[in-house]
This record gives structure tokens, C-alpha cells and sequence, in this order.
């Protein structure tokens, strides 16, 4: 799968992790900073 992640759009990946057993979560937030963050967590 060399490369091949970026042919898929977001939600199809979120429609294989449900497939797939597992639940995601997305989480929004406001940032005191200029400019926010992203986190990708696995657990």
C-alpha cells in the first residue's frame, strides 16, 4: 500500500475502521493558541 492511503477519503476510511470493529471518535476543540493541533490516538 505504498502511497495509497491518500486515494481514500476520510470517511471511507472511518467506513473501514467501523468494519473493522473499531470506533472513532472525533473531537473538536478551541485553542488559545494562533493556530490549533491535530492528534491521531490509538487505544
Amino acid at each position: 500500500m505504498r502511497n495509497r492511503a491518500g486515494n481514500f477519503s476520510v470517511g471511507r476510511l472511518f467506513e473501514f475502521l467501523t468494519a473493522l470493529g473499531q470506533d472513532v471518535r472525533i473531537t473538536v476543540k478551541p485553542t488559545r493558541k494562533a493556530q490549533g493541533e491535530m492528534e491521531v490516538v490509538v487505544g
